[in-house]
């Protein structure tokens, strides 16, 4: 894992979060990113669930969800790349990968983003993690999910598309938003409430 990665990385989570009309300078997102954060870390099924069962498919999830939560968490709180991402990765291989989850743990609960984003990034670029995972290819997968939820406005019949999301089960309350980008008009599917856990 190099410095270039992790900026590539956060630089992506930044402009996952234009698209959906989230600002950096809109500070009221704060508790929700830390909110996410601790349930993308604690959730059942999620990252800490994942590490104790020894579930390496929802360990590598976790990281990358957690990439897209605790990395905006920390750039709202004012992270500086340029000053900390290349420290962090310094400490990979010279702590334990169960001390740096403990760690993570700590800041997260603690309401530390700063600290929790740079525990991630250790964490991230440990060879005990870089051996087993592609880190960078599995974050571009949930990178290209993620902006698969954008669709080209002309392409969607919204009210067909609407009943079919609320049909499967899972969200409820949804609705949508036009957001322009460069390549035209793309609607945002968003459920105001999501029914499972």
């Amino acid at each position: 894992m190099q410095v270039s990665d992790i900026k590539q990385m956060l630089s992506d989570v930044v402009t996952f979060n234009t698209i959906m009309g989230n600002s950096l300078d809109n500070k009221d997102l704060i508790s929700t990113y830390e909110s996410l954060t601790k349930e993308e870390f604690f959730g059942k099924g999620e990252f800490k669930d994942s590490y104790i069962k020894w579930d390496l498919e929802g360990q590598l999830d976790g990281l990358c969800d957690l990439v897209y939560t605790c990395g905006y968490w920390a750039l709202l709180e004012g992270y500086n790349l340029e000053n900390n991402v290349g420290t962090a990765l310094d400490f990979a291989d010279n702590t334990f990968l169960s001390d740096d989850i403990k760690d993570l743990e700590d800041s997260i609960n603690e309401g530390l983003s700063g600290y929790a984003l740079n525990n991630l990034i250790t964490i991230l670029s440990k060879k005990e993690i870089t051996s087993k995972f592609d880190i960078v290819g599995a974050f571009n997968e949930v990178k290209r999910s993620n902006l698969s939820k954008f669709v080209p406005a002309e392409s969607v019949d919204i009210d067909e598309e609407v009943t079919y999301i609320e049909s499967v089960g899972r969200y409820a309350d949804i609705s949508v938003e036009e957001i322009e980008t460069e390549d035209g008009v793309l609607l945002a599917f968003k459920a105001g409430k999501d029914l499972q856990n």
